[in-house]
């Protein structure tokens, strides 16, 4: 079962409860009402390839950044990463391995976004408050579970956590 805006006919998952874009409440959909034209929420909100990606990771993991950010009026997209990838799973009976995930928002909203998330990480990770998370730095150690972290690592190995691309410009 899934929700749908009322205005614009984008399609939502269950816990989102008003549109992003519309601010307007999400009612449930029903089965007598037609399915809304997938193409009318994507002509609102560009593909994930034209949009910067914040955070990797479990897809359940960043519905909780997802509802940050809508909250704040931030609209976003969870997708698969790198964009355009197609969705795998993995980890039944060696179907090889599963497709990694993203939460994208629009270039112009990156700011806002990084600085939502990591408000939710120091609310989350309270040890982790004097810790710079500024785009461009070097994490030397995990800010989850504290674990020695090689130079430019994209994710731990020892919790999982995955360290979003910066951007950073070499000048």
């Amino acid at each position: 079962m899934f929700k749908i805006c009322p205005s614009c006919g984008g399609e939502f998952q269950q816990w989102v409860t008003s549109c992003p874009d519309c601010a307007v409440p999400l009612r449930a959909a029903s089965a007598d009402a037609p399915p809304p034209d997938p193409r009318a929420a994507a002509r609102e909100f560009p593909p994930a390839r034209e949009l910067v990606c914040i955070e990797r990771g479990d897809p359940r993991a960043l519905h909780e950044i997802a509802e940050r950010l809508q909250a704040a009026g931030v609209s976003c997209r969870i997708d698969a990463y790198p964009p355009d990838e197609p969705i795998r799973l993995g980890g039944r009976r060696g179907s090889g391995v599963a497709t990694s995930f993203g939460i994208y928002v629009l270039p112009a909203e990156v700011d806002a976004a990084t600085r939502l998330r990591t408000e939710l990480v120091r609310e989350s990770l309270p040890d982790a408050a004097n810790l710079e998370l500024a785009s461009g730095s070097e994490l030397s150690a995990c800010p989850a579970c504290g674990e020695p972290l090689p130079d430019a690592a994209r994710e731990c190995a020892a919790c999982g956590l995955a360290f979003p691309e910066t951007g950073s410009e070499d000048s």
